[in-house]
């Protein structure tokens, strides 16, 4: 990409815009550590460094979107996404992870995991002795300059502009499903000032339950909206 160039120093990681003109850090959650080596494969930041092992920015094409303009510089900005392939994920049985340390068995192998809250309230695992899978669904990046004062909405659309899927960053109350047990809430929006990152599952809306229908027999996944097919959609802010 002309004009984007990446720097490794004694103290962490840099970018420019400008074929080196202007620097800015690039640190993220990298922690301070020298960098001795940078490649980019299939458009994610491979960074090795000297004493943590090798570091990994998940795809840069936001960058490469801001180096050539094609967004602007001022206001909210919804980068392009990248193509998603759908892929089976094992969704496992039996009790759900609870907070604190968790396993869990594939291949004949186990690994460990931690459950922890984000700052959205959203459940997250963290992996103790394995790898993270990429996310299961398409990756929405947007940048927001300050913390909106309204609700913002994310609104996926298919390729004749009929709208599948909207969610929003209002706060979904626990009322709202305490007669519903067996949906699952749908994703809250992040809205926090900068970068933010959204995952769609490629689902569609989730089916109705039934009151009092014993068929699913606790199997709540039965009722998760069906995936698209293969296509070309939008996404809206």
């Amino acid at each position: 990409m002309r004009g984007l160039l990446y720097s490794g120093t004694e103290r962490g990681l840099y970018v420019s815009f400008d074929d080196g003109a202007h620097w800015q850090p690039l640190q993220l959650n990298l922690p301070v550590t020298p960098v001795h080596d940078l490649i980019i494969k299939d458009n994610d930041l491979v960074v090795a460094t000297h004493g943590r092992s090798f570091w990994i920015l998940d795809d840069i094409t936001p960058l490469h979107q801001l180096a050539r303009g094609d967004v602007g510089q001022n206001g909210a900005i919804l980068y392009k996404t990248q193509p998603t392939r759908r892929w089976a994920s094992a969704p496992g049985f039996g009790g759900g992870p609870v907070q604190g340390r968790n396993y869990s068995m594939a291949g004949g192998l186990t690994s460990s995991f931690e459950r922890i809250t984000t700052e959205e309230g959203k459940p997250k695992d963290i992996w103790l002795d394995a790898g993270d899978n990429p996310p299961d669904g398409v990756v929405v990046q947007y940048y927001l300059p300050a913390k909106p004062k309204g609700d913002i909405t994310l609104t996926i659309k298919d390729a004749g502009g009929s709208v599948l899927r909207s969610f929003s960053s209002a706060e979904i109350k626990d009322e709202d499903y305490k007669d519903k047990p067996g949906l699952t809430r749908p994703p809250v929006v992040p809205a926090k000032e900068g970068g933010n990152r959204f995952v769609w599952n490629l689902r569609l809306e989730d089916a109705t339950e039934v009151p009092d229908d014993t068929g699913s027999m606790g199997f709540a996944r039965g009722l998760n909206g069906p995936i698209v097919p293969p296509g070309n959609y939008t996404v809206e802010l």
